[in-house]
């Protein structure tokens, strides 16, 4: 039996898709359910093309919906995780102040530990996307500014009319500045997760340190 979906799903229906750096503009034209009734992808079209596209690659506003770039989106999801870590260990640290119980830490630390790594494996796999991504957009970029002076000098020597090099300029430049903008975002994301993997690391070696020592205290009195 399907599951009637809730209604506030339709509300999405027809709402404009932008792709977070403009490359394409579209619209919602359904949705998908999971087995439980619940939205799994949205359905919508880009220049007459229809996409199939996990919710999760989405931020929704009042009157449009944005589509994001799933290494961006992927990126912004280790963040998070690694913060939520960062948040748990800080929390673990204080009740050790309050009530140093090694046996409560010690198996909060183990669990801890455990998604770090687990996670850390992940965004090691992540990190190379990124760069593979960086590489080629960068490669890009540079074709788009050989091809902007091939343009330039084309008009320089009356070959383009005037009119036509700046339509065609126009359109080379916005792409240029969506490949930036897109480069700027990744460059920010391996900087934010370098940041916060780096101090989750640092407190769960606080933790390693402090009960290693308790450990010697016991097996040397």
């Amino acid at each position: 039996m399907v599951k009637m979906p809730h209604h506030s799903f339709y509300s999405l229906v027809g709402k404009p898709v932008v792709e977070k750096y403009g490359r394409f503009k579209g619209r919602v034209l359904a949705f998908e359910l999971d087995d439980e009734g619940n939205i799994k992808n949205i359905i919508f079209e880009n220049g007459g093309v229809i996409l199939y596209k996990n919710i999760k690659s989405f931020e929704f506003h009042d009157d449009y919906l944005v589509f994001l770039p799933s290494l961006v989106k992927e990126g912004r999801d280790y963040i998070k995780e690694y913060r939520d870590l960062s948040l748990y260990l800080d929390t673990l640290k204080k009740i050790f102040g309050i009530e140093p119980n090694r046996l409560f830490v010690s198996k909060y630390y183990r669990q801890l530990k455990n998604k770090y790594e687990k996670l850390d494996e992940k965004v090691g796999i992540y990190i190379k996307k990124l760069k593979n991504r960086k590489m080629k957009i960068e490669n890009e970029l540079n074709r788009l500014k050989n091809a902007i002076f091939t343009l330039h000098m084309g008009r320089e020597n009356g070959f383009i009319d005037s009119s036509i090099y700046q339509m065609v300029y126009d359109f080379l430049s916005n792409e240029i500045l969506r490949y930036t903008s897109e480069l700027e975002d990744l460059e920010h994301i391996e900087v934010d997760l370098t940041d916060v993997s780096t101090r989750v690391f640092g407190l769960l070696k606080e933790f390693e340190e402090v009960l290693s020592g308790e450990e010697e205290e016991i097996k040397y009195s």
